[in-house]
């Protein structure tokens, strides 16, 4: 008789034991779930953000080519156009939300300090972007009001976007240097 509940009691205690380590390597797959969701939809985002970079590129060549030639820029034409990357700018947003929704969920999660920095990473990542982003986005809205004005002034236009971009290349090597340092997190954790 005494020996079953001592061998309950083994019993229990292996039980238990198996529970909790399994627990460990529970948080640990869900943490890598997280981050691998939110680095999907980061994936989904980059597609995205080519995009947009592809028709900001585009309008805003067009718009240098009528300058070149001494035209003024054609206001209607800007307009649709901005409106297609308005739509993309929106899109990206909503990316950016859902990543960093999905890599926040690794901070509910015990330890995994390596996890919880890489996500931490991307999401100071994601901050930058959208930084830059609404910085790109209210220049070309000014830009849509400047090509309108009837005071418009090609050379005024040429400065502000001088120091525009030097304003955006600064926070793009800002996003890269966090990208960068992601990824080195990333090949460190071994994801």
């Amino acid at each position: 008789m005494k020996k079953y509940p001592a061998y309950i009691l083994t019993l229990t205690v292996t039980i238990a034991l198996a529970l909790s380590l399994s627990g460990c390597k529970n948080e640990a797959s869900r943490a890598k779930e997280y981050v691998e969701e939110g680095d999907a939809i980061l994936a989904e985002a980059a597609v995205t953000g080519d995009e947009l970079t592809s028709k900001v590129e585009s309008l805003l060549t067009n718009m240098g080519a009528q300058l070149s030639r001494g035209e003024r820029p054609d206001a209607g034409n800007f307009n649709e156009n901005l409106e297609v990357i308005h739509g993309l700018f929106d899109e990206l947003d909503s990316k950016y939300e859902e990543a960093k929704s999905s890599y926040g969920k690794t901070e509910s999660l015990k330890g995994l300090d390596d996890y919880k920095d890489y996500a931490r990473t991307r999401m100071a990542q994601i901050v930058v972007a959208e930084d830059m982003l609404q910085d790109i986005r209210f220049h070309l809205d000014k830009l849509k009001f400047d090509i309108s004005d009837p005071g418009f002034s090609a050379t005024a236009l040429a400065e502000e976007a001088s120091e525009f971009g030097e304003k955006v290349e600064r926070k793009a090597s800002e996003v890269t240097e966090l990208m960068n340092r992601a990824e080195t997190i990333k090949r460190s954790i071994g994801l």
